[in-house]
């Protein structure tokens, strides 16, 4: 989902908080080939039913931006939850009481149906969050990549590694425009966070690289 689209939303079923206005910049500025799962290295997991409502506690929303965000966008580096694991969630969810579906109707196409937090889903994530958090877990396709290139192809070593910290200047260069436009003190803290990881992954690579460089 765009920021656009995003936007629109926001406009129509309330205000979008700044933090997930920062998001949606960010996946409008992204090229293709950057995905938020590379922004921060680590890859936290958290269940789909605490992401749902997590998502709804910042605006409403419907079940197929839910979907995209939690899917393939935004949201994707908090979870791995599948497409078809969204609307099962969300029907749970409603049954429970935790959120509310409003029908929209729409000229000429099917109607929308619009998804938001009541007070006992807000009560239920407040206790979900009261838990410690699972570890989070690194998942990188580039290590993978250098292991195996050392192996059978020590020659593409050289570019894997120019070419990643390439790949993390950028990522730390938008995220610095991102936190310079900023106000929210969780959103900032994020984005510094991410910034540090980006910039120590780029240390150690420029540092430690040249031990497997020919």
């Amino acid at each position: 989902m765009t920021y656009d689209k995003q936007s629109k939303i926001s406009a129509n079923y309330g205000q979008q908080p700044t933090m997930m206005a920062s998001i949606f910049t960010l996946l409008k500025r992204s090229p293709p080939h950057i995905s938020l799962n590379d922004i921060i290295i680590l890859k936290a997991v958290m269940d789909i039913r605490t992401l749902c409502l997590g998502i709804l506690s910042l605006g409403d929303t419907t079940g197929y931006d839910i979907k995209k965000m939690v899917a393939e966008g935004a949201f994707s580096f908090f979870s791995e939850a599948s497409y078809g694991s969204i609307y099962p969630a969300l029907t749970k969810l409603t049954d429970e009481g935790l959120i509310d579906c409003r029908t929209e109707l729409q000229d000429n196409r099917p109607d929308k149906k619009i998804y938001s937090l009541t007070a006992a889903g807000r009560s239920a994530l407040e206790a979900s969050l009261t838990h410690t958090p699972k570890p989070d877990r690194n998942r990188s396709e580039f290590l993978a990549a250098l292991l195996f290139a050392e192996a059978v192809s020590p020659n593409r070593i050289d570019a894997l590694i120019s070419d990643r910290i390439n790949h993390h200047h950028a990522q730390i260069k938008m995220l610095q425009a991102l936190l310079a436009k900023e106000d929210g003190k969780a959103a900032q803290f994020v984005l510094r966070y991410g910034i540090v990881m980006q910039e120590a992954a780029t240390r150690f690579l420029e540092e430690y690289g040249t031990e497997l460089q020919n």
